[in-house]
């Protein structure tokens, strides 16, 4: 859009899209997603899924405290975090003195766990390849979004039901927490896994779960994300940590042929016809049922 369109008042699209990446809109809610630290499975190349076997790795203990030294000046007003072991240590450990307080008033939410990936939990990776090899190739490949596991479960269409179920509650909590706008500083911190926080950056840009995949969250990884309560998608997101990315990312980034999935695979799990972003609303509601 470079400028060539124009809105209803007149002002050039790319303008618009210029505030967007500069000026925090009014009333909009500050989000940090926080990916844990290395674990042994991590290490291993076991793949975890929503199992709570693994433990962070003394590497992840340290990517921990790095964050923690990122994050240390952030006044959260509330935390929420996955029920699993390893994003529970993360908290305490980026928490430092503070740890086992932190952990303890934290919401623990049962859907910021990682993606569940059923029968292959356990499993090292070079097992699956050779045992699996065409589910192993489809799953790495360009058909994740579409991929069934051979128990029947589809990890990455339910995987973006519970991100929106996560943004429908953060929201709302945001939205009656009474507070104006946020000063610098606040907000809300979301400690989970690599998937799920992939999932939560793309529902939030309006993007379908054939972007599984895109944004890739490397361990104690930070994602900032603004959203004013309320509206369907959020206003812009960025990398803060280990590298900060001084560039904000809005929705307008994304093409909308990107935010289409597979229609067959919809029409079977979901009983709709398209894969298109689901606006999400506070109450929880959302285009599609979840």
């Amino acid at each position: 859009v470079e400028g060539k369109g124009m809105d209803a008042t007149g002002a050039s699209f790319s303008r618009l899209e210029n505030d967007a990446r500069t000026v925090r809109a009014p009333g909009a809610r500050r989000f940090m997603l926080l990916r844990h630290g290395q674990t042994n499975f991590n290490a291993e190349g076991r793949v975890q899924g929503s199992s709570d076997d693994s433990r962070l790795s003394e590497f992840g203990l340290r990517q921990a405290k790095g964050a923690g030294a990122f994050l240390k000046d952030f006044a959260f007003e509330q935390t929420y975090v996955s029920p699993l072991n390893r994003a529970r240590e993360t908290l305490r450990t980026v928490a430092g003195d503070g740890g086992d307080a932190a952990v303890e008033e934290a919401v623990v939410d049962d859907d910021l766990r990682e993606i569940d990936l059923y029968e292959w939990q356990g499993m090292l990776k070079e097992d699956i390849k050779h045992q699996f090899p065409d589910d192993f190739a489809k799953w790495r490949g360009s058909g994740a979004a579409s991929f069934r596991l051979p128990s029947g479960n589809y990890p990455v269409v339910q995987l973006w039901a519970r991100a929106r179920n996560v943004w429908a509650r953060v929201l709302r909590d945001a939205a009656e927490s009474g507070c104006g706008e946020e000063e610098e500083g606040d907000g809300r911190l979301l400690v989970a896994h690599n998937a799920v926080i992939q999932a939560m950056i793309c529902t939030a840009m309006g993007l379908g779960e054939d972007s599984f995949r895109k944004f890739q969250v490397p361990n104690c990884g930070v994602v900032e994300m603004e959203w004013v309560p309320g509206e369907a998608m959020a206003r812009r997101w960025r990398w803060r940590f280990p590298k900060e990315d001084t560039e904000w990312h809005i929705a307008d980034d994304y093409l909308p042929d990107k935010q289409t999935g597979d229609a067959e695979c919809t029409n079977e799990i979901l009983g709709k016809t398209s894969l298109r972003a689901r606006s999400i609303s506070i109450d929880g509601s959302s285009e599609f049922p979840s």
